[in-house]
């Protein structure tokens, strides 16, 4: 009996040594970073959910809420047409095209899988949102950050069933504005020349 209840004791043990944990999805939520134009319109970045994990994770909806540094930086709508990655409920979405509650200041936008819930597999990238922005004509060169507001409450991912998905990292993108295309000395010298060059043409050409 108590050889038994030995040996019982260390099958426990050894399982316990060579049992490995269950392995879990690491997700990211993260936004694209982009370069726009002082007084532009239509603007579009991407808002990306990765899962860097070693197993596949399955995704029933998702909220996410965003707000830019500056007023500057104007969101007028979130979209399910993605183009950094595919659209995480790509033909499956409950409330696409346009996702929005909100877009100023700050931009909120969810979604929820039609059919119940959509695979993210190790490695993958999926895109949660094509958020579209104007620039207002009086904005400086930034860059104007872009975060994820709201903490848990406003930025939160969901299964089948309604129960969280845990997010481990909430990455922010930028929005740098464009400054206007000034000439390199060497092209501008080479412009003021030409003119010169014809200038002077014009001039034996009236003589003559």
């Amino acid at each position: 009996m108590h050889y038994k209840t030995g040996f019982s004791k260390l099958g426990f043990a050894a399982a316990l040594i060579f049992w490995s944990a269950p392995a879990y999805a690491s997700l990211v939520f993260s936004i694209q970073s982009v370069t726009a134009s002082a007084g532009s319109t239509g603007n579009t970045l991407d808002v990306l959910l990765t899962n860097t994990g070693p197993s596949g994770v399955s995704i029933g909806g998702f909220n996410f809420e965003i707000a830019a540094s500056d007023p500057a930086i104007v969101f007028t709508g979130v979209f399910t047409s993605t183009v950094t990655a595919p659209y995480v409920f790509d033909g499956d979405s409950l409330f696409g095209p346009q996702i929005d509650t909100q877009t100023s200041p700050t931009v909120i936008a969810s979604d929820i899988s039609a059919s119940g819930s959509a695979a993210l597999g190790s490695g993958a990238t999926a895109g949660l949102g094509q958020i579209f922005f104007n620039v207002s004509p009086t904005a400086g060169l930034g860059p104007f950050t872009l975060s994820f507001t709201g903490g848990a409450a406003g930025n939160n991912l969901s299964d089948a069933l309604g129960n969280d998905v845990p997010i481990d990292t909430f990455s922010s993108g930028s929005i740098q504005i464009g400054a206007n295309a000034v000439p390199e000395p060497s092209s501008l010298w080479l412009t003021l020349a030409g003119i010169a060059v014809l200038l002077g043409r014009g001039r034996r050409l009236r003589r003559v």
